[in-house]
């Protein structure tokens, strides 16, 4: 009686073949798993953007600041006072702190009373939302700079409200990355994007430390804009090396903040940055049209 097999010739063609269709469909899963992170990105953006817009309703269509700085009482964490930023003041509109963490932004969380586990994924162009409120009780002879005014963007569509800027990590003295760092000071002071220079830029390169814009679509990242459309805009900026690091934006100065006159620093991204100090006359990174 004869026995039906698979002969070793026949195996081993059915398994090259099994190899060669996972070759073919693995990086279509891992494009569609990407595809699908930049869609939801794109909701969460938006969901943003609209936030801001009811908060401009209610307040004579004035940005919210960047952060509110020393007022109300002393709490820990290196935080002489409490404050509040961005987040906190369109929370009462967007409801949810979960829309402003990326399904890619993988960094530490932070435990943070009545919200969670919490981490800022995206952050606020500097330039459009200019507001900082410090508290004279500070005693740093200036109390911020103003809000900006919607009604003062001359392209709506062309201005970056939002960008997925991802909040760095603080470690502590131990070496150990805090988990409490939403109370440390840099939570109040790295409020706000600068420039779009990308995050994952190699770490040999001395302008790694001031990558802050995440490009983990297909080399590209989510933006919202003052109109609350939300774009999404591929990696397109070289520096004077050559280096493909940052995203031009059509109407934004091309420069770093503090570096617009030095071309190793200045090439390649576009300037969001606007200073804290109202008396500071040093605030070159204007708005499209401006």
């Amino acid at each position: 009686m004869k026995r039906k097999a698979f002969t070793l010739i026949e195996l081993l063609v059915v398994i090259a073949i099994i190899a060669i269709l996972a070759a073919i469909l693995f990086p279509v899963f891992a494009q569609a798993k990407v595809a699908a992170k930049k869609t939801q990105a794109l909701a969460q953006m938006k969901q943003v953007g609209t936030s801001v817009h009811i908060y401009l309703s209610d307040y004579d269509d004035m940005y919210p600041p960047k952060v509110r700085y020393g007022y109300g009482p002393a709490q820990g964490g290196g935080d002489p006072y409490i404050a509040m930023t961005w987040d906190d003041f369109i929370q009462p509109y967007a409801k949810n702190w979960q829309i402003l963490m990326s399904s890619s932004d993988t960094r530490q969380k932070a435990n943070v009373p009545k919200v969670g586990a919490y981490r800022r994924s995206f952050g606020p162009a500097g330039n459009l939302f200019r507001g900082v409120q410090i508290s004279p009780a500070m005693g740093w002879n200036y109390t911020g700079w103003p809000s900006n005014s919607s009604t003062s963007v001359p392209e709506v569509s062309s201005s970056v409200m939002f960008l997925e800027r991802r909040q760095p990590n603080i470690i502590g003295t131990n070496g150990v990355t805090a988990t409490n760092w939403r109370a440390h000071d840099s939570w109040f002071w790295d409020v706000a994007a600068h420039h779009t220079r990308r995050d994952n830029m190699p770490a040999n390169d001395p302008r790694a430390v001031w990558g802050e814009i995440a490009a983990p679509y297909s080399e590209g990242s989510v933006f919202v804009m003052s109109d609350s459309s939300a774009k999404w805009f591929k990696v397109n900026g070289r520096a004077s090396d050559g280096m493909l690091h940052g995203t031009l934006l059509p109407g934004y100065k091309e420069g770093a903040f503090g570096y617009l006159n030095d071309p190793y620093w200045d090439k390649g991204i576009s300037c969001v940055d606007w200073p804290w100090d109202e008396r500071d006359t040093n605030h070159p990174c204007t708005l499209p049209g401006e």
